[in-house]
């Protein structure tokens, strides 16, 4: 893009597909957009009713991969002889499962890749139920003699150190089965795993672009399609809410677009606000219910509904929400959320560790611990069950962490938003985490993991003089003894993060990465939107006003990078903090700066009591005095220059977004 080379995984953000989400082909023919790899110019658009091109999303196959990975991880005592066992997973309205087939395809292969036997992987039964008139993929394949057409047709890598193209052909043809199966059965085949995208009670209708968040960024560099909660529906579509004022020629062009295809395949007269959109109704408990019962994971892909969907369900109270994503599109929906029910064994590891703690456990605490849980890192939720005993004791010291960091950090024109730096950074090894192909990652930006750290950033947003600024801040957690050398360590790690933050997302003059760090920029504030989003949902310090966030005219500012990032905060907390939770110590304080990290110092029993403790009642307590901390030493009391405020925002400042349409104008 001029004269700077943009990665590939930052171009595949880009494309004009999801400006135009339906189009019609004559009246009441109804098109969707869907995923292509071989001609990234065109849109492609397919019967919406097409049966063999649903779950065709790209991403589907690395879900499949990670989804398979990720269970065998979790429930090891499963499948502890590899070999011999066998994991089952259904698929339900998926089409002809062809993104399935590579991802199984891809586990097998990555497998092999480091180091693995061939004769000591599992086995995958595979269960479809869908559309019988369709031949799916897992049939199509078995037509195949030849492994250049199958590579051809399927778009399939078979290549693998030590092993020919045909061991890795045999090997799937051996360890995979599949059975078609009829989807209006009472009963369903039990599975370790089931990927399932609704179809049920879809239906065509139209919406005010006003009523739908828009899913584009940057001016329409950056587009996707969210769902929304309307009128009793779950809506998806083109929508407008919250998109820049100041429009430039290719969302206008956009909008109108939307509304002549809704006038054009209803026979309505053109009306500038409507647009195409598909509902999902609530009424679809006893389908879900007999998938509930007959699977230990559901994993919805695309599903077209929020977390709402699933949490406020009063028909599913023991259904836990244990991990979700939404980073492998740019939308500002999720690709991908996965539920179960069998949810006692989360609780009652949790319940555990806090009765070893002496911790009093209420009849809403292991409830609210999940929710916490989910606000901030649904993945540390999941390995609770599979790893060793420190986990816990690490991953609920994070959460007391985040209480006291938000607490301590309080100001009132301040909205702190806390993000796992784990989800960002996607640091290999510590916990297990071995995912590494999110977009800004420790490994893609820098070539190697280092030391950084791998606990919380704040990111908070401030209305300063009319100007929205942001503030990324790094916050260390240790637990345990905590000697010197480790909070030496600790404070080397805070400042590489904001480092590797500040050298990849803020821009110089004369800058020759500046369109790779606008893609950034905007990556790391759509994860602060979704997190503020999911604060809220789930009821995390419900006194702060998320909605000023992610329902507010500051939501069009930050998605449009019409934003400062800013380091006035620096001399106040520092660059970052370190929030030791030291055994032995029976005193709670601020060390003061060191390195220009903060250091909060406070006993590791604190860390286990905060756990329980209210938020609201926390920042109560710190900002009137009544903690160990030095209250003048708090940022509340010594940032005092900023009079406006987030809540008495101007909405002129709303106004001022030619600065990024002039940034963008390049790339229009």
């Amino acid at each position: 893009i001029g004269d700077e080379e943009v990665k590939e995984g930052i171009l595949k953000l880009l494309g004009s597909k999801y400006l135009m989400p339906y189009i019609y082909k004559g009246k009441n023919s109804l098109y969707k957009v869907v995923d292509q790899r071989h001609s990234p110019e065109w849109t492609y658009y397919v019967d919406h009713d097409m049966s063999r091109y649903k779950g065709s999303r790209d991403y589907v196959s690395k879900l499949t991969k990670e989804k398979i990975n990720e269970f065998i991880e979790h429930f090891t005592y499963l499948f502890r002889d590899i070999s011999k066992s066998v994991m089952k997973i259904k698929l339900i309205n998926l089409g002809d499962c062809k993104e399935v087939l590579l991802g199984i395809f891809d586990y097998y292969i990555k497998k092999l890749g480091k180091g693995e036997e061939i004769n000591n992987l599992i086995s995958i039964d595979i269960y479809i139920y869908g559309d019988k008139s369709i031949i799916n993929s897992f049939e199509e394949i078995a037509f195949y003699n030849s492994i250049n057409d199958i590579k051809k047709h399927f778009n399939v890598n078979l290549s693998v150190d030590n092993y020919s193209e045909e061991d890795v052909l045999n090997l799937f043809r051996d360890k995979v089965k599949f059975y078609k199966k009829d989807k209006m059965s009472d009963l369903y085949e039990y599975s370790h795993l089931t990927l399932y995208q609704m179809d049920k009670d879809v239906n065509i209708t139209s919406s005010s672009m006003d009523d739908i968040k828009t899913g584009v960024a940057l001016n329409g560099l950056i587009a996707g399609v969210p769902s929304i909660y309307l009128e009793d529906t779950y809506r998806t579509g083109f929508g407008s809410k919250f998109m820049a004022t100041t429009k430039n020629e290719l969302l206008n062009i956009s909008m109108k677009f939307n509304s002549l295809t809704k006038s054009i395949g209803t026979g309505d007269p053109f009306n500038d606000n409507l647009s195409v959109t598909t509902s999902i109704s609530e009424n679809n408990s006893s389908f879900l219910n007999k998938i509930y019962k007959t699977s230990h994971w559901v994993t919805f892909i695309d599903p077209k509904v929020d977390l709402n969907f699933f949490k406020d369900d009063e028909n599913s109270n023991d259904l836990l929400i244990i991990h979700y994503s939404d980073q492998y599109t740019t939308s500002s929906g999720y690709d991908a959320i996965t539920v179960t029910r069998k949810s006692e064994q989360y609780k009652f590891i949790i319940e555990e560790f806090l009765n070893s703690k002496d911790i009093k456990v209420e009849e809403d605490t292991i409830p609210n611990l999940i929710n916490y849980f989910n606000a901030i890192n649904g993945d540390w939720l999941l390995r609770l069950i599979s790893s060793k005993s420190q986990f816990p004791r690490e991953k609920l010291s994070i959460l007391s962490a985040i209480k006291i960091s938000l607490a301590y950090f309080y100001h009132p024109n301040i909205i702190w938003i806390p993000i796992s730096l784990e989800e960002i950074l996607r640091v290999s090894g510590g916990a297990g985490l071995k995912q590494a192909g999110g977009l800004f990652t420790v490994k893609k930006l820098t070539g190697d993991t280092g030391s950084y750290s791998d606990d919380l950033l704040l990111v908070g947003i401030e209305n300063k003089n009319n100007k929205i600024k942001v503030y990324f801040y790094p916050v260390e957690v240790k637990i345990g003894d905590n000697n010197e050398s480790v909070i030496k360590k600790a404070i080397i790690q805070a400042n590489k993060t904001r480092d590797l933050i500040e050298e990849y997302l803020t821009e110089s003059e004369n800058d020759s990465q500046k369109f790779t760090k606008l893609m950034y920029r905007n990556f790391m504030i759509q994860l602060a939107i979704v997190s503020a989003q999911k604060m809220k949902l789930y009821h995390i310090w419900d006194e702060q006003n998320w909605d000023d966030i992610i329902n507010s005219d500051i939501r069009s500012i930050l998605l449009n990078d019409n934003y400062e990032i800013s380091n006035d905060l620096d001399e106040f907390i520092g660059r970052g903090a370190v929030i030791s939770f030291k055994k032995g110590t029976y005193y709670n304080g601020n060390l003061g700066k060191e390195g220009n990290i903060t250091i909060l110092n406070l006993s590791e029993q604190e860390g286990y009591n905060n756990i329980v403790m209210d938020l609201e009642e926390m920042k109560e307590k710190y900002i009137r005095g009544e903690s160990d901390f030095v209250i003048q030493e708090m940022l509340i009391n010594k940032y005092l220059d900023n009079t406006i405020g987030i809540q008495n925002m101007d909405k002129n400042v709303i106004l001022d977004t030619n600065v990024m349409l002039n940034k963008t104008k390049d790339y229009d």
